[in-house]
């Protein structure tokens, strides 16, 4: 399988564009005409798609992947967001619009708050947020291809969820997830399509990857695994 490398937006703000989510009413140019530049930038660099976070205090990246994706015609797009916060069948309708206007390039990184912090108004412990996603993800792998298709869960109902068939036939989006606690570990095994892992020592790594692995394979699943590592560019060592 060949290497992928996908680019991190900075929805916060980054180097000479700063504070991060500066007021075009004040500057005249908004923040998504940087994140613009980085997408194209990019792109003519090779790159295979963008991840962009979710962050309390930066763009939403939902919102920024659809701008984006009239921008950037090759890269997939990667918005991170707390599934648990949006209704499963609205997110699918939701994707199912995204895959139709850029050819299948939509992917989601869903994201679990191991914090345990107020989100949205709210808080919700971390079992509580693997449930609701676990439940969110059947959902949609459920409506996704037609329906109707019933559902009653310890969060959400359905009742024949599903869409006109036009919409159906496009590509779910792939599933990126994070973390390492036996209940993360056991949504990716279930459900993921990609693992994300912090960077540590090769054999720490290759560890992990090797017990995820056959976690999934108990239930018949191939997962794919990812690396996220931070870059420091500067023009002598010892200025970086």
């Amino acid at each position: 399988m060949r290497l992928q490398v996908f680019w991190r937006l900075p929805v916060q703000g980054s180097g000479r564009r700063s504070p991060a989510l500066a007021d075009a009413r004040r500057d005249g140019t908004a923040n998504f005409d940087y994140l613009a530049q980085i997408g194209r930038a990019a792109e003519l660099s090779h790159f295979d798609g963008l991840l962009i976070p979710y962050s309390d205090a930066g763009e939403e990246p939902l919102v920024i992947a659809g701008a984006l994706a009239r921008e950037i015609r090759q890269l997939s797009l990667v918005p991170s967001f707390p599934a648990q916060f949006i209704a499963p069948v609205y997110a699918a309708k939701i994707a199912l619009s995204f895959q139709r206007l850029t050819r299948g390039r939509l992917a989601w990184n869903l994201v679990i708050d191991d914090s345990e912090k107020p989100w949205h108004g709210r808080r919700r412990s971390v079992a509580e947020q693997v449930e609701r996603t676990g439940e969110f993800l059947e959902i949609v792998k459920g409506i996704w291809d037609g329906g109707p298709f019933d559902f009653k869960g310890k969060y959400y109902e359905v009742e024949k969820g599903g869409f006109a068939p036009a919409l159906t036939g496009h590509k779910l989006p792939a599933i990126h997830l994070s973390g390492d606690s036996e209940a993360v570990l056991e949504l990716s095994a279930r459900h993921a399509d990609v693992h994300l892992l912090a960077l540590a020592p090769v054999e720490a790594v290759r560890e992990k990857i090797v017990k995820l692995t056959a976690r999934a394979g108990t239930y018949g699943r191939t997962l794919r695994f990812a690396l996220e590592s931070g870059i420091i560019a500067r023009h002598s060592d010892e200025a970086a």
